[in-house]
């Protein structure tokens, strides 16, 4: 084959295949067009399910945020009821012990005023061990006799009653007799101690 015929015939091939890829083109454009059409739907899907997805996530963050604070109250509640349930109870005891003390003073009056022949008799000395029961029951409690005869005056803990005049050696304003003994719980004042004191 001759160099013309070769050049011949590739031109009649580059001339067929050229014919039938212009017969071909408009097939391929309209396949080219639906891709573009299926393409663009998806993207505008997509991004439909992005905005979706996106109020999702804010949703969720909100219910988050409202669970956090809502345990947070609980827990505050908790712990509020808690010390509230505490402070109950020792009030509960204060205003039962203030009641009792009165049953103290009259028991220890009665010890005092026990004739020194008595004083070895079996029922007296259950009525001394009794007093000490119950001001070791108190101490067990946490509740103190508040320090008063001999001691200064001190008005967050005695309430005077009457002023004396001072004897030699003894110093003005202090506790020279005690009328009614004090107690006290912690910083808590059950009951003041009734006091005559120097002036």
């Amino acid at each position: 084959m001759t160099k013309k015929t070769e050049n011949e015939l590739n031109d009649i091939v580059i001339a067929s295949e050229g014919e039938k890829a212009e017969a071909e083109a408009p097939e391929i454009n309209h396949h080219i067009e639906k891709l573009e059409k299926k393409i663009a739907k998806l993207e505008k899907k997509l991004e439909e399910q992005k905005e979706l997805c996106g109020k999702h996530e804010q949703e969720k963050d909100e219910y988050i945020n409202h669970l956090k604070k809502e345990r947070a109250e609980f827990e505050n509640f908790r712990k509020r009821k808690t010390a509230e349930a505490g402070v109950s109870y020792q009030n509960g005891v204060c205003d039962a012990v203030i009641k009792l003390l009165p049953l103290l003073d009259n028991l220890e009056l009665a010890i005092d005023n026990i004739p020194d022949d008595k004083k070895d008799d079996d029922f007296i000395r259950g009525l001394i061990n009794l007093s000490k029961l119950f001001k070791d029951t108190l101490n067990d409690m946490g509740i103190e006799e508040i320090e008063a005869h001999g001691a200064p005056f001190n008005h967050d803990y005695h309430d005077a009653m009457m002023q004396m005049d001072k004897e030699e050696g003894e110093e003005e304003g202090v506790v020279k007799q005690v009328l009614q003994k004090g107690y006290r719980k912690d910083d808590k004042v059950l009951r003041y101690a009734k006091v005559i004191v120097t002036k």
